[in-house]
């Protein structure tokens, strides 16, 4: 919410364009992140007895894709979709799915350009890429820990971040990035402390910056605990 609200308040975006926006980047980011997961296990050897939930995932991230390609090309499927789910839902749910199709439905005409998309997918595997990279350089022995274990953890650290238990993501992303490592043939002192690496790395540095461009942005505490209510508004 208090995305959507800074997005209305720089750019003057409506609310619909801001949350479709942020939605439709969230599932992305979703599909990219299994890719994360099943790729790893499909190149390391270590990893094959985990290999029918990567192909398993494989097989998820290719429909999606494709369906998100049609409803691009065929706006008029979500809201079909919306209403089918409004039949198989309970009722408190309708809204909240008619507000979500509608929001998506408003920012798919960005699929028509070639060179938008081109950006897009781009972008949205080199920024987690980032986040592998940099694994690999905090445990610093390439030949043990390369490019694949590093998007294996990354993936680990996104689905202990995605847990809503606690704030900052604490206890439940070290839990998470911990059994990636154990996977990956780590001990679990190795583990534990690279969870608690992993977590400062991700999180400190881009609380910082985001936290200079708050006070730039001309925004307060208060809009921000609010955002939900304004955007309603």
């Amino acid at each position: 919410a208090a995305r959507a609200l800074l997005l209305w308040r720089k750019n003057r975006y409506s609310a619909a364009v801001s949350v479709g926006s942020l939605v439709l980047e969230r599932i992305i980011d979703i599909l990219v992140f299994m890719l994360f997961f099943a790729m790893p296990i499909l190149a390391l050897p270590r990893l094959a007895k985990l290999a029918h939930l990567a192909w398993a995932t494989v097989v998820f991230v290719a429909l999606s894709a494709a369906a998100l390609a049609l409803c691009a090309r065929h706006p008029g499927l979500i809201l079909r979709l919306v209403d089918l789910l409004r039949h198989v839902t309970p009722k408190k749910f309708h809204h909240r799915i008619s507000a979500i199709g509608t929001d998506l439905a408003s920012v798919l005409d960005w699929t028509y350009s070639p060179r938008a998309v081109f950006a897009v997918l781009t972008l949205s595997l080199l920024v987690p890429l980032c986040y592998a990279l940099s694994l690999m350089l905090l445990v610093g022995n390439f030949a043990a820990f390369g490019i694949y274990q590093g998007a294996f953890v990354t993936s680990f650290a996104v689905m202990g971040a995605a847990i809503p238990l606690a704030p900052g993501y604490v206890g439940t992303l070290h839990a998470t990035v911990l059994q990636g490592y154990l996977l990956l043939g780590f001990d679990h002192h190795v583990g534990r402390a690279m969870a608690v690496l992993v977590h400062a790395v991700g999180y400190v540095p881009v609380t910082l910056v985001g936290f200079i461009y708050f006070l730039k942005a001309d925004m307060s505490f208060r809009e921000i605990s609010h955002a939900k209510e304004a955007l309603e508004e």
